[in-house]
Parts: C-alpha cells; sequence; structure tokens
C-alpha cells in the first residue's frame, strides 16, 4: 500500500476518533448544563472527565491537520518567491515544523513521567493520562507533517 493509502487509512481512523470525542464532549456537557439548571445538581465528575478529552480531542485533532496539510500557514510571501525558491523554503518550513513537533514529544513525554505519581481530584485517574496527549499528539503531529511534505515535496 502507498504512503498516501496508508495516510488515508489513518485519517479515517483519527476522524471516527475525533467524532467520538467530540461527541462524547458535547453529550457530557449537555448532561451537565440540564443538570445544573434543571435539576438543580451537577455531576463533579464530568467537568474533569470534559476537560481531559478537550486536551486529547486538540493534539489529536492537531495532528490530523498536519497530515491534511491544512493548519495554519502564512505563505503568501513563499507563493511570490517563485518556483524555485518556493519549494525550497516550503521545504525548510516543514522541517522546521518537524523539529518543533519533535521538541514538544520529548518535552511532553518528560512531563508525563514527571508526574506519573498524581491523580485527578474527582476521577482519581492518572494525570499522565492527560499529559500523554501532548507526545502523543505532537508525534502524531510531526509524522503527518513528514508525510504531507513527502506527498507535496515542497509544491
Amino acid at each position: 500500500m502507498s504512503i498516501e493509502g496508508k495516510a488515508n487509512r489513518v485519517l479515517a481512523v483519527g476522524d471516527r476518533f475525533l467524532a467520538v470525542l467530540l461527541v462524547t464532549i458535547v453529550t457530557l456537557t449537555s448532561m451537565q448544563v440540564c443538570g445544573r439548571y434543571l435539576f438543580g445538581a451537577s455531576l463533579l465528575w464530568v467537568q474533569e472527565l470534559v476537560r481531559l478529552l478537550f486536551v486529547w480531542l486538540v493534539m489529536i485533532g492537531t495532528a490530523s491537520a498536519c497530515l491534511r496539510a491544512s493548519h495554519i500557514a502564512f505563505d503568501g510571501f513563499v507563493e511570490r518567491m517563485g518556483e524555485i525558491w518556493a519549494p525550497r523554503v516550503r521545504m525548510t518550513m516543514a522541517l522546521a515544523s518537524i523539529g518543533f513537533m519533535v521538541v514538544v514529544t520529548l518535552t511532553g513525554a518528560e512531563l508525563v513521567f514527571r508526574n506519573v505519581g498524581q491523580r485527578t481530584a474527582v476521577l482519581d485517574l492518572p494525570m499522565s493520562l492527560a499529559y500523554a496527549a501532548i507526545p502523543v499528539g505532537a508525534c502524531l503531529g510531526a509524522i503527518g507533517l513528514a508525510v504531507a511534505a513527502w506527498r507535496t515535496r515542497g509544491h
């Protein structure tokens, strides 16, 4: 299977995961709002779980945007460079972005290991579960940027 085929497969799985996260967040938040304003009672665990899921949603969403090459880019200046320089500058920008994601992956992993013993206040989940979204999302983002750069090869 080609890189393009594998990337499309990963995108499909990632999109399903993101959809499940988003639906879960909206459902839990709706439950919380209804419980609070209709019944005068709120569930303590909902806010904590929604916050945890939102971090994962953002980081996996970032990786998905990197793989699609739909992340924020200011390329008006690069577009004016012409056919010779524009691909080189784009490739340099892609390498710099990959380098940044590698740094975030490494520092995020350090954060996970540094906080292994911490637990969340209400659900008593390991905080490393929340922090793990950072290195996982950044690592997947670096891979996504590399695949996107391979696909376009600077064009």
